[in-house]
């Protein structure tokens, strides 16, 4: 089972996915973890990948720059580059069964109703880059990003609406002395029960009780900011941000307790099955918890050039071959086992 902000879980313009450049080739990972070799998939050299998101164990998506969308339908082996007519940034992929929401750049939103195969815009009304997306079912969904915006949908899209955050009332005179007044939003995250949480800049975490009609924040200060959330029930959860950055509550979001992790590189975003968490981040970073979270440790690489980096990674469960760990980053896509 793959657990994910939903994911996307994922990079902010400014101060993240858009300045990620890389171009690496992995030998092999010790500990445990070891690189599988694999066709490049349908890449071009321009072609920067900002999310990664699997449906299910077969069905993967991933998005990137100039309206990138490749599609495997065999857990990763194998991927096919699909066509869009915008050449836009494309941040954040969800799918509720056979419908999907793409968000992006100034504001773009793709919504699909056969699995992928057709993508259409809906209108969002906004410029804002949209960094995340997300929905509790079909209808009801949510998408956050830049300047701190927050929008909502109760028909599948068709319509988005603003949610009036007024920030000014919400943040501390020591980040509006240093001009601080509209901290992005960059991930958002549902349980099934209707509590939601967002992360942000300068280590914002808003909190909603009620299926996102109302958010109050939990904490903002002068903090690192935060990239990626997920709460496996309405008690305990994890966020990753910048500096090497781990976050572990166990009061739904009040408390927040950062974990051990051996870096100061930024950490993009992460995912948890029952046993097993992978974190990514910054020049190759990549952190591994076998205890459900509770502790990280980083694993050894050994690299054939330098500078890698990695923006968002998923877990798919193979009943014959155990877990697999799939990690993306500009121009690239690689697996691992975890052993």
């Amino acid at each position: 089972m793959e657990y994910k902000k939903e994911e996307k879980r994922k990079g902010k313009p400014s101060s993240l996915k858009l300045l990620i450049i890389l171009v690496i080739f992995f030998g092999f990972l010790k500990g445990g973890v070891t690189f599988s070799s694999e066709p490049k998939p349908p890449l071009e050299p321009r072609d920067e990948i900002f999310s990664l998101y699997f449906q299910n164990n077969k069905t993967g998506w991933i998005v990137g720059e100039s309206g990138l969308i490749v599609k495997t339908t065999d857990g990763g082996k194998s991927w096919l580059r699909q066509r869009v007519e915008t050449e836009k940034a494309l941040y954040d992929v969800t799918f509720v069964d056979n419908e999907g929401w793409i968000v992006g750049q100034e504001g773009i939103i793709l919504h699909s109703a056969d699995g992928g195969k057709r993508w259409e815009r809906q209108e969002s009304d906004t410029e804002a880059a949209l960094m995340s997306v997300f929905f509790l079912n079909k209808k009801r969904g949510f998408a956050v990003g830049e300047g701190g915006i927050i929008l909502s949908t109760k028909d599948r899209g068709s319509t988005w609406k603003q949610y009036p955050l007024d920030l000014m009332s919400i943040l501390p005179d020591s980040l509006i002395e240093r001009g601080i007044i509209s901290p992005n939003f960059y991930d958002i995250f549902f349980l099934s029960n209707g509590k939601g949480w967002i992360v942000g800049d300068n280590g914002i975490v808003l909190f909603s009780s009620d299926g996102g009609k109302k958010w109050e924040v939990l904490r903002i200060g002068l903090y690192p900011s935060l990239f990626s959330v997920f709460f496996k029930d309405d008690s305990e959860g994890w966020t990753v941000g910048q500096n090497g950055t781990i976050l572990h509550t166990i009061d739904g979001g009040k408390i927040w307790r950062r974990l051990e992790t051996k870096t100061e590189e930024n950490l993009y975003n992460f995912c948890l099955d029952e046993n097993y968490g992978i974190v990514v981040g910054d020049r190759g970073t990549i952190l591994i918890s076998r205890d459900g979270g509770r502790s990280w440790d980083k694993l050894k690489i050994e690299l054939k050039i330098p500078l890698p980096w990695f923006i968002d990674v998923s877990i798919i469960d193979h009943a014959s071959s155990g877990r697999e760990v799939i990690c993306v980053g500009e121009n690239l896509i690689k697996r691992l086992q975890i052993r």
